[in-house]
């Protein structure tokens, strides 16, 4: 019977998907998913501006854009909270009936079809978006920008209320990993593997 073991003395290199990783949306077409229950966090960029057509309500700029949707599962309030190192700011459109509405709507948001919900514009790195009297069912757009034109992180969470959003939506990416170096024991010697074992988390080997 083969047994793998680790060859310490070459090394082994495993990256393990031991969390969510969230991507995010370089436009509003191509907004990413979102739970505030999970929360997300990403590494902001100092690339790009968000598309002109939309009304961006208190936003004097709108650099770097990170766009994600939400789509609420209990309604009431809900209170988030969003921070990092340097200035950064946000925008809320909705609601809307699902995410395919919400998409049509880009290039037109803050219309009557798309009202702004909150938004804030305030020189900070601690800002906390808020949206009232949600309805199961709804979706709603967020935009983060990067004001303070730095490449940092940036993460949102829940903070408080009574709404919760649906987890459902997101789809936990395929566990991406560095391939490791192996030999194979067969009746007590070392046979080199010819093939890159992969290891994720929870995997045995």
């Amino acid at each position: 019977m083969f047994k793998r073991i680790l060859n310490i003395a070459l090394g082994l290199m495993l990256t393990f998907a031991g969390s969510i990783v969230y991507g995010q949306g370089a436009s509003c077409v191509e907004m990413e998913p979102i739970c505030t229950d999970v929360g997300i966090s990403f590494v902001a960029g100092v690339d790009g501006e968000a598309e002109a057509g939309n009304d961006y309500g208190c936003l004097g700029s709108w650099p770097s854009p990170s766009w994600y949707y939400l789509e609420i599962a209990v309604g009431g309030d809900i209170e988030m909270e969003l921070f990092a190192d340097n200035d950064i700011d946000f925008i809320i459109w909705g609601p809307f009936d699902d995410l395919a509405d919400a998409i049509s709507n880009c290039g037109t948001l803050g219309g009557v079809e798309s009202p702004i919900v909150d938004c804030s514009y305030s020189g900070v790195a601690y800002e906390t978006p808020e949206i009232t009297g949600c309805v199961a069912g709804e979706v709603y757009i967020l935009l983060i920008t990067n004001f303070s034109g730095v490449i940092q992180e940036v993460t949102l969470g829940k903070l408080g209320g009574d709404a919760e959003t649906d987890c459902d939506i997101i789809v936990v990416p395929p566990c991406v990993s560095d391939a490791g170096t192996f030999t194979i024991q067969k009746n007590g010697e070392f046979v080199a593997s010819d093939e890159p074992i992969y290891l994720c988390a929870g995997d045995d080997f």
